[in-house]
């Protein structure tokens, strides 16, 4: 199983972070990734031209949750991303974003995530 993590900073965009990281997944020769779920804010035609790029060489799909009418609205997958990021926070260390590269960020992402796994086979 790879797990990949990519901390930007804050005056760069969402979507450069999905694509960096779809960039940096598939270039460790990982093919298990079949679909990506966004939100509607990685709805840009950069994210889907990317995509269809990967397309070419492996199965992969996007599918894009929209907002759907006004107020409060359940969006699919969406508890799955919050319920790991809350996980990760959980860890003193990533409550506040201390450290001054990306990397170190990451780097303590992996670390945390390493802990909650071992922690599930125990």
């Amino acid at each position: 199983m790879t797990v990949a993590v990519v901390v930007t900073p804050a005056n760069e965009g969402e979507r450069k972070g999905l694509k960096v990281l779809l960039e940096d997944y598939f270039e460790k020769g990982v093919t298990r990734l079949r679909k990506i779920w966004v939100d509607a804010g990685y709805s840009g035609v950069a994210i889907r031209e990317q995509v269809r790029k990967l397309k070419k060489t492996h199965q992969i799909g996007l599918e894009v949750n929209e907002n759907e009418g006004k107020g409060f609205n359940v969006i699919k997958r969406r508890q799955v991303v919050e319920r790991t990021s809350a996980w990760i926070f959980n860890f003193r260390r990533n409550s506040k974003d201390y450290e001054t590269a990306t990397l170190n960020s990451e780097v303590m992402i992996q670390i945390s995530m390493i802990n909650i796994l071992i922690r599930r086979l125990a």
